[in-house]
């Protein structure tokens, strides 16, 4: 992952695919993008940007979890939203097409 890194910051585009990444591994990334059912954008930017993201639309990570597997959860409906309990993963959809940041 170093390695990928190093090539990301002299220039090269870099893509991959990484499924539970440890959580050492999740931090080593300067970008994110998430999709949710049907390859349906839920977030893209930075890595240091998620929890807020997140948080901001109801899903506080919890401290000492695992990022990357957290959102997981979130976005395959596992986690419930925190105040509204008619909340759907597909409301993630419509989030980011509104999002303003």
């Amino acid at each position: 992952m170093n390695s990928l890194r190093d090539m990301a910051r002299a220039g090269a585009n870099v893509i991959t695919v990484l499924h539970q990444p440890k959580y050492e591994v999740f931090e080593l990334f300067d970008n994110v993008l998430l999709l949710g059912k049907g390859g349906m954008t839920v977030y893209y930017g930075p890595t240091s940007g998620l929890e807020a993201y997140f948080e901001k639309r109801g899903f506080p990570c919890p401290p000492r979890a695992n990022p990357a597997d957290y959102y997981m959860d979130v976005l395959s409906g596992i986690i419930p939203h925190a105040d509204n309990d008619d909340w759907k993963r597909e409301d993630l959809f419509e989030e980011w097409m509104t999002a303003e940041e």
